[in-house]
């Protein structure tokens, strides 16, 4: 499997691969991701690592675990994309993997988790991870273009709990 980094984000119509990841502090948790890369492209993995992130998040999966309160476990959503399998999520764990099969451009996929941060001094408490806290944390995505290849990419958070990753605008 050939794979290959692309550039960050730019403004215009996705021609090659381009995803949002969002993050949403509610009750329970939850994150969407978004395929809108150009047709051919889809969503095969997505790693989301929350070890580098502004306030030291975690996952909290468990009852009198690792966070502070309302636990949630790991729970996709129902919808047209078709996760083939995802990794443990370990209570104060700071990475999950998803796998899909057809994650086509247009097409979304939800999934609730309980996030909680580590700080000492946090903006809402350690139960409620303000946008500023998601900060920095990373995401990983492979995508399979329309040759066949596979492609690789990055990206962080930014202060709104929201990533980009892949390139918009034609070349």
């Amino acid at each position: 499997m050939a794979i290959s980094i692309l550039p960050a984000a730019a403004v215009g119509t996705a021609c090659g691969p381009y995803i949002q990841v969002k993050y949403y502090e509610d009750s329970p948790d939850y994150f969407e991701i978004s395929n809108q890369s150009g047709e051919g492209w889809t969503l095969s993995s997505l790693k989301i690592d929350l070890t580098p992130s502004v306030g030291k998040l975690i996952f909290d999966t468990i009852p009198g675990g690792y966070g502070s309160a309302s636990p949630f476990p790991f729970q996709p959503d129902t919808g047209n994309v078709r996760l083939t399998g995802f990794s443990d999520i370990a209570d104060g764990g700071h990475e999950l993997v998803l796998e899909f099969a057809d994650f086509v451009p247009g097409e979304s996929f939800a999934f609730i988790v309980d996030v909680d941060d580590q700080l000492e001094q946090s903006e809402f408490g350690q139960a409620y991870v303000s946008d500023g806290e998601m900060t920095n944390a990373g995401i990983t995505a492979t995508f399979q273009g329309p040759t066949g290849k596979f492609h690789k990419s990055e990206g962080r958070f930014d202060s709104e709990s929201r990533a980009v990753i892949g390139t918009k605008g034609c070349a």
